[in-house]
Parts: C-alpha cells; structure tokens; sequence
C-alpha cells in the first residue's frame, strides 16, 4: 500500500467520523447542518472516487442525489439561498500538510447575524465576525 493511498485512507476515516459525532444543536438548526453535511460527505466522496476535488457542481451532483434531492440539498432552510461551494479543494492536501481544514461551504447570506458554515467535515454557526478569522482556501475570502 502506497504511503499516499494510506494518508488518504487515514483522512478519509477522519473526515467521515466528523459526520457520524454528537450534535448539540436544537431543533431549529438542525436542517442547516444536515444540509451541510450531506454536502461536505458528497464532496469528500467525489474526492475519494475521483482522486481530485470536484471542480464544479456536475461533478459533485452523482454523489449528492445519494445523500438526497440535490435541489433541496443545495439551498439552505436558514436564508432560503443557494449556499455557496467552493470547488477544487482538496481535503487532503491539507491534512498531508497538518494545516487546518478551510471552509467548504457556507450560506450566502445566513440569518440573526450569523451563517452557517462547512469546514469540510464540520458544521458551525457563526457570526460574520467569527468567520472572518475562519481558514478558506487559497485564492478565496469570507463574505463581507
């Protein structure tokens, strides 16, 4: 086994076990973060299959009708707006790195002051504030 393929495996693990953990969340986020999940595990999976990130919706959409209606899915019940994607980020790559994994995902517009934001594997509520200090990928920055 190639010491890539492992680290890979090794990454994978992680990032799918940051879907299966405990939620504190009430009831009234918990659509947001399902959404968000469902999108981060399609996005993970697309990784893994393909052996690149996805680099557009086209390829993540296979994987993500397993996880639910795709249009559901892609909008938010938080703001009612499609949430934003960012495409051709390699998760991986950041844990080969040891850097901490960006934001993925995160609503357009949010609501009460904050918005709901994926950073890969994990949902968070935060407020503009708090995002700002979040990691992105390169070549990309929090909404203003």
């Amino acid at each position: 086994m190639s010491r890539f393929f492992a680290i890979g495996m090794v990454c994978f693990a992680l990032a799918i076990g940051g879907f299966l953990g405990c939620s504190t969340q009430t009831t009234e986020h918990k659509p947001v973060s399902q959404h968000l999940k469902k999108i981060g595990l399609a996005y993970i999976k697309a990784t893994e299959k393909n052996n690149r990130a996805p680099a557009n919706l086209k390829d993540l959409l296979p994987f993500l009708k397993d996880e639910g209606d795709p249009d559901e899915l892609l909008k938010s019940p938080g703001d009612g707006e499609p949430f934003v994607i960012f495409w051709d980020v390699d998760h991986r790559a950041y844990a080969i790195e040891a850097k901490p994994l960006p934001v993925l995902v995160h609503e357009k517009t949010g609501s009460g002051g904050k918005r709901w934001v994926l950073r890969v594997n994990r949902s968070l509520h935060l407020t503009n504030e708090e995002l700002q200090k979040e990691p992105f990928p390169p070549g990309q920055k929090a909404p203003s």
